[in-house]
């Protein structure tokens, strides 16, 4: 009887996965294993001709003899176990660890993915911007609300209430420097108007106002009036008209010596630098330019009493008007200090300051308050002024010095009058061309006006 044996050679390749210990392997079909030994008294051969095909195709071992070799037993219900993996046990950690980690990095980095979103939604870092109504930025919408979406929801969550709410409100109006005047501007003057408060209105001098309308002011500057049309020059210098036989050259050296290309490239004086010429009537801008002014100033001559030894000015006030003295220069009296002190109560100013056309300071003063005689002097001259001042009082003070009182709304001293520094000498007015009540000012050194705050105590 032939034996029929399975012979299996399992050859298993190292992978990294091992079964679970509690899986079942199936077993090899059951086959009867008999072994039959040849006995003592002969020994049957098997041609190898008739072995048959099935076990020539489980290549069964035959001797060189053309003797079957015997078979291996395959014991029943015994478990194949796979062959160890190789090189287990014999990598190093880092090696192991390293190729674990390249083979389930992907895993890794899904499975972290969620968890660091959650911790950002989480979280209120510094760079997450609040939630802003959009209708709250235009002023007047105050009850209109918006409703978030889900994504700003999701990435702006609510603010707490210690966190600082911080909006950026939109400015529909937008700030345009000032740019330079070009043009002249015609300006009608209001009541309580001075060429100073002018001036200050169109950013110029008030000297280039009163030049560029000494005409109408009469070269006073006291003679400004309501209801008067003044041109105000776009920058300081001079607005002129051109008058006949005028030329450019002229214009420029008469009017402070300016260069003439100054007032050719003028945009408004509209000149052809081909041919630069002017017109009878034009209204030209000297910028920069200036204008000599014709004030009274006293006469240079002086005469020195012989017996008192005071100096005065000769012939001056006989011009001033009505309140000159006839006897100006034979009155004697007590000479001043050269120290001044103020004349008024008040030691500020209500109008023009000093400057080369108002030679002297108003000083502020209400309708009669007391003016007071800055020095010791006698007076010469007492009562209504030509010049614009209305009633006017003077002082000589026998050392050089004079001193001009003017707009006084009464005066209560007379032509050569001895009078002592602080004494009471009239009241404070707004007659003659005044604006409204206060005191005109000035101080006279041998024959010329000067600075009263040259000489005046500190405010």
């Amino acid at each position: 009887m032939p034996l029929r044996v399975f012979y299996l050679i399992v050859t298993t390749e190292p992978t990294p996965a091992i079964p679970e210990p509690s899986a079942e392997i199936p077993a090899l079909p059951e086959e009867t294993t008999e072994q039959v030994q040849p006995s003592s008294a002969e020994v049957v051969s098997t041609p190898a001709s008739e072995v048959p095909q099935r076990a020539t195709a489980l290549s069964q071992p035959i001797s060189t003899s053309g003797r079957s070799l015997p078979l291996p037993t395959v014991r029943k219900n015994t478990p194949i176990q796979p062959k160890p993996l190789k090189n287990v046990g014999k990598r190093p950690l880092g090696e192991q660890i390293s190729s674990l980690g390249r083979a389930y990095s992907s895993h890794l980095a899904l499975l972290l993915l969620p968890i660091v979103v959650i911790l950002l939604l989480n979280e209120k870092p510094w760079y997450r911007l609040p939630q802003v109504n959009a209708n709250t930025l235009y002023k007047g919408e105050t009850n209109a609300t918006a409703e978030p979406t889900a994504l700003a929801a999701l990435v702006m969550p609510a603010q707490s209430a210690e966190q600082v709410l911080i909006v950026r409100t939109v400015d529909p109006h937008t700030n345009i420097p000032e740019q330079t005047r070009r043009d002249p501007v015609e300006y009608e003057v209001q009541v309580g108007d001075s060429l100073y408060g002018i001036a200050s209105k169109f950013g110029v001098s008030a000297e280039s106002i009163f030049w560029s309308n000494s005409a109408t002011l009469q070269n006073d500057p006291h003679a400004l009036a309501p209801g008067q049309r003044l041109m105000i020059p776009p920058v300081d210098g001079v607005l002129h008209r051109v008058q006949d036989k005028d030329t450019l050259p002229g214009i420029a050296k008469y009017l402070g010596n300016v260069e003439v290309e100054t007032i050719i490239f003028w945009p408004s004086n509209d000149i052809d630098p081909d041919d630069p010429q002017v017109k009878v009537g034009q209204l030209i801008m000297v910028p920069g330019g200036s204008k000599p002014v014709s004030i009274p100033q006293p006469s240079a001559g002086t005469k020195t009493n012989k017996v008192t030894g005071r100096t005065y000015t000769t012939g001056f006030w006989a011009r001033a008007g009505a309140g000159a003295c006839a006897n100006e220069g034979n009155y004697s009296g007590q000479p001043g200090n050269s120290t001044f002190i103020w004349p008024a109560n008040r030691h500020v100013l209500s109008g023009y300051d000093y400057s080369n056309i108002h030679q002297g300071i108003d000083v502020a003063a209400g309708l009669g308050e007391p003016i007071y005689a800055a020095d010791t002097g006698v007076v010469v001259f007492s009562g209504w002024s030509d010049w614009g001042y209305g009633n006017m009082i003077v002082l000589d003070h026998g050392n050089g010095f004079q001193t001009l009182y003017g707009h006084l709304s009464s005066w209560n001293v007379g032509c050569g009058q001895q009078v002592g520094q602080g004494a009471v000498i009239g009241g404070s007015g707004s007659t003659g061309r005044s604006s409204g009540p206060h005191l005109h000012f000035e101080i006279l050194a041998n024959g010329g006006r000067t600075n009263p705050w040259f000489y005046l105590p500190p405010p």
